[in-house]
């Protein structure tokens, strides 16, 4: 089976290695062409630095749009120059069954391909970014763009994956013309057999994220305030300033240690027993499967998504950020230790059974072979 995926919207190989996402995104790919004989083509928004990565790292053939197109620097320009690349695409007579969009932005793009090549569209989410953009309080125009960009690329789809049930039920609200064709296919984790984490301390935190309101790290530092735990904050993002600034303030111990290969971020997760989320709003967040994955007790701020995947005091432990103290939840652990001895083997358990790379993937060929019978 061949599959032309197009990456999300200006993002290239280069983006994915440069913020540490190469290596986990590698994996999965690698899997679905080693155990399902699944051919790749790749379309990014990359440059001849995306042939010299994919040659390092991928079999998979590569089209960077911009070795070939020029990449305009204004953004309405780019934006509508975006609309001739399903014309360059075709041109190149590519051998494939099946398109496919790593995520919704960009989704316009691989949508024209399709009424120019025939062949079946699958589109998939990694979260509802139109309901993100409401709770941001975007613009109006943002807010109504990725409304219509989620309600056409249900209508022009054959198959709309999402990760998050709670999303699907959103869209099945919105778009109930179009239920059947939303499927769930959460994110993965590694197969492993047995649990990892190497850490019996309490004294160490450790949160993963883009370092902007959203994942709410303001809140987390002022959380543990007049506490003695340390916080390892791994992520960059534009609050980084605003939030050292705080944490030094609050004489609050964060070390602040950026975006890391997802490699020695799976070293810190098996060396480190508690993971703290504190995110508004959740899609269906890959670190949190990684941090259960690797037997850290996962402590979340309560919402809809995170619901789905904790369990309150089995395989987690979820709370209020406004209304309950996470260092009395945080003290309590140090004095309970066969608490986070079956909540971290529950948490690893819990996700091995539902986002092991081998189920997930299971998931997605199935639905991959109803497309081309």
């Amino acid at each position: 089976m061949k599959l032309l995926l197009f990456f999300t919207y200006n993002t290239s190989l280069k983006d994915w290695s440069s913020s540490g996402f190469l290596e986990r995104e590698a994996k999965y790919y690698d899997y679905l062409s080693r155990k399902h004989n699944i051919d790749f083509t790749f379309v990014t928004y990359g440059d001849e630095e995306d042939i010299e990565i994919a040659e390092s790292r991928f079999k998979f053939n590569v089209i960077p749009v911009y070795k070939y197109k020029k990449k305009m620097n204004n953004k309405i320009l780019r934006f509508l120059h975006s609309f001739s690349i399903p014309f360059f695409i075709k041109k190149l007579n590519l051998d494939f069954d099946l398109i496919k969009t790593n995520q919704l932005n960009g989704a316009w793009v691989p949508i024209f391909f399709r009424f120019l090549v025939k062949k079946p569209l699958i589109v998939r989410t990694g979260y509802d970014i139109y309901s993100f953009k409401v709770k941001e309080q975007d613009s109006t125009l943002k807010i109504k763009f990725y409304f219509y960009l989620t309600k056409f690329s249900l209508i022009f789809s054959d198959v709309y994956f999402s990760t998050s049930l709670t999303d699907i039920n959103n869209l099945k609200t919105m778009f109930p013309k179009y239920k059947e064709k939303l499927v769930l296919v959460p994110n993965w984790v590694e197969d492993k057999k047995s649990n990892t984490n190497n850490s019996i301390k309490v004294d160490s935190l450790i949160s993963v994220g883009r370092l902007e309101k959203q994942k709410n790290f303001a809140g987390l530092i002022k959380s543990l305030e007049k506490s003695d735990f340390e916080l390892n904050l791994v992520g960059k993002g534009s609050l980084e300033k605003e939030l050292k600034n705080l944490a030094t303030r609050l004489n609050v111990n964060v070390n602040f240690i950026g975006a890391i290969p997802h490699g020695q971020l799976i070293k810190l997760l098996n060396n480190i027993n508690i993971y703290i989320s504190t995110s508004s709003y959740e899609g269906n967040p890959k670190s949190i499967l990684e941090a259960m994955n690797s037997g850290c007790v996962v402590i979340a701020n309560e919402t809809p998504n995170i619901n789905e995947i904790i369990e309150n005091n089995k395989n987690g432990i979820l709370f209020n950020i406004e209304k309950e103290s996470l260092n009395e939840i945080l003290s309590s652990l140090i004095v309970d230790s066969s608490k986070l001895e079956n909540i971290s083997e529950a948490a690893f358990l819990s996700v091995q059974k539902k986002n092991s790379l081998s189920t997930v993937t299971k998931k997605e060929i199935s639905e991959y072979q109803k497309l081309i019978i």
